[in-house]
């Protein structure tokens, strides 16, 4: 019993509105994101996003993710494509030291950073201009 509630929490999608400014929706992750819940996170920020008239950018509010994987980064990289499919940015923000520096091992973070679409807070994602 105590392994299928382990297997049940770690498989919990942690996803909430904080908010929305102009064209811009804020989710924030509420909880690490791991291989059991990379997935479903993913498929509820593109429900939400399409559920929203008029968002053209998701910042993507990352403080409780302390440390990451190549399997959740593989689930980031697809969920940026499939945001740009819908016409929507996909900007990270307080993205911690641990999960930064094994992103950065990853061409599409390093793009991400070069094209300026990580954050030190929300509101520099908020408040950045548009990515050209």
């Amino acid at each position: 019993a105590t392994f299928g509630l382990l297997l049940h929490e770690l498989g919990r999608v942690r996803l909430s509105v904080v908010e929305r400014r102009g064209s811009a929706l804020c989710l924030a992750v509420g909880g690490p994101l791991y291989t059991a819940n990379a997935l479903e996170t993913e498929n509820l920020v593109l429900r939400l996003a399409g559920e929203q008239e008029g968002i053209d950018t998701v910042v993507l509010d990352l403080t409780l993710m302390h440390q990451t994987s190549v399997t959740v980064l593989d689930t980031l990289v697809d969920l940026d494509h499939e945001l740009a499919e819908m016409g929507i940015m996909l900007r990270l923000a307080c993205v911690s030291d641990m999960s930064a520096a094994m992103a950065m091992k990853t061409a599409w973070y390093r793009g991400l950073s070069e094209e300026d679409r990580v954050f030190d807070s929300m509101d520099d994602a908020f408040s950045a201009p548009e990515a050209s």
